[in-house]
């Protein structure tokens, strides 16, 4: 007696065209390094500057670097810093130049890092980032000597001087520590256009009293993980 085939039903097509589609994305993500979240991207960054302990995201704002928007990170390790941006695209969640991350297993009680995203060095735009461990500290002054100034290619002027400050209302308490993330364009009132590649970091911290009971200075790059 002849069988007679029955063909599939209208579910069932849909199920099936649905699994080959996931297969499909299965494998594009899988060929192309596609990010499916924004963490996901930052963690790239992470290991691009060989750190590979556990992190965690202390602090996330929504920055807008050049002509477009971001999602700025700041990931935490035991001995590690990384700043990264991270945005959407049609192909997923990428980053952008990589970020920048410091090393903190030097035993200082303050740590201090500065990033400026690649092409922005020309618009003068700078992310301040840092960890603080000694908890009398209240207020934290963070001053560049030197730089250069990228309205003149190759010219390189030790006067130039910014100044930020950091209160305790910016502080972020996560896992005993005091971390903060800052745009540092927001913080300045005569914007220069330069960046500081090359120059020292005066770092002062005051109490609650505004005594000072801190100072270092940190050659700028001199911590970089790179």
């Amino acid at each position: 007696m002849k069988t007679i085939k029955r063909k599939p039903g209208r579910m069932r097509r849909a199920v099936r065209s649905v699994a080959v589609l996931l297969c499909v994305l299965a494998a594009y993500v899988v060929l192309s390094d596609m990010k499916l979240t924004p963490r996901a991207a930052i963690r790239m960054g992470e290991q691009y500057y060989g750190i590979y302990e556990p992190t965690r995201t202390v602090a996330m704002q929504r920055m807008r670097i050049g002509w477009q928007n971001y999602r700025v990170y700041l990931t935490a390790g035991e001995n590690s810093l990384y700043c990264g941006a991270a945005r959407l695209t049609p192909s997923g969640w990428d980053i952008i130049f990589m970020g920048d991350a410091i090393s903190c297993a030097d035993g200082e009680s303050v740590h201090v890092g500065n990033w400026c995203p690649g092409f922005n060095k020309i618009i003068g735009q700078e992310i301040v980032f840092g960890r603080v461990d000694d908890p009398d500290i209240a207020l934290l002054t963070i001053e560049e000597w030197g730089g250069r100034d990228w309205t003149k290619p190759g010219c390189e002027n030790e006067k130039l001087r910014r100044l930020r400050t950091v209160t305790v209302e910016e502080f972020i308490e996560d896992g005993g520590c005091r971390y903060f993330l800052l745009d540092a364009r927001e913080r300045e009132e005569n914007a220069r256009s330069y960046a500081a590649e090359k120059g020292v970091l005066h770092i002062t911290g005051y109490d609650a009293m505004h005594r000072e009971i801190l100072h270092r200075e940190i050659e700028i790059g001199a911590n970089s993980l790179l």
